[in-house]
């Protein structure tokens, strides 16, 4: 693991440092202000999932800004360990393949008002989009994070309601087709 060299922007734990695993694209600190800008107060109260969470920058930004509640999901979770202890933080964190952990919340009927998802570039082995629909809360949002010039893989009975580009870092709001 890397020396932290990530900060949370703003809420009860603004400008503590964050460890991140080395290799690892967390999101950047503009790109997570901005994302959080969009939601506004509305992220308070709201149940955030986040899967390839990597250092859990966007959950742990989450609750510091009033989420009711975070898992954060990802085969190497060293770093979401680190930094949940470090902020003494209640946040779920589940180890192990994205794509296992979404079938296993489907079966478990677990909703979320906010699911986040940020995979590899590489990742050819993504939650299929019936069982992201089956996690979201009525009025829930999901928020797929892509590289510049790449495209999220989203399908039916989902739409990009809202795309938002902060330097490298693209943030499609997909919704279900009304």
């Amino acid at each position: 693991m890397t020396e932290p060299r990530l900060r949370i922007v703003a809420g009860v734990w603004k400008s503590r440092r964050l460890v991140i695993v080395d290799g690892s694209r967390p999101t950047a600190e503009r790109a997570r202000e901005a994302l959080f800008a969009i939601f506004g107060e509305s992220i308070a109260g709201r149940r955030v999932l986040e899967l390839f969470a990597g250092s859990g920058a966007v959950s742990l930004e989450a609750l510091s800004r009033g989420a009711a509640s975070a898992t954060a999901v990802d085969i190497d979770t060293r770093a979401l360990e680190e930094n949940r202890l470090s902020l003494e933080a209640s946040i779920e964190l589940v180890r192990g393949d994205a794509c296992d952990a979404v079938r296993r919340f489907v079966a478990e009927r677990r909703r979320y008002d906010v699911i986040f998802l940020d995979p590899p570039y590489a990742e050819t082995r993504l939650p299929a989009m019936a069982d992201l629909a089956l996690l979201l809360a009525p009025a829930g949002r999901i928020v797929w994070q892509s590289d510049a010039g790449s495209e999220p893989g989203f399908v039916e009975p989902f739409r990009a309601a809202r795309t938002a580009r902060y330097g490298r870092n693209v943030f499609t709001f997909v919704e279900p087709e009304r």
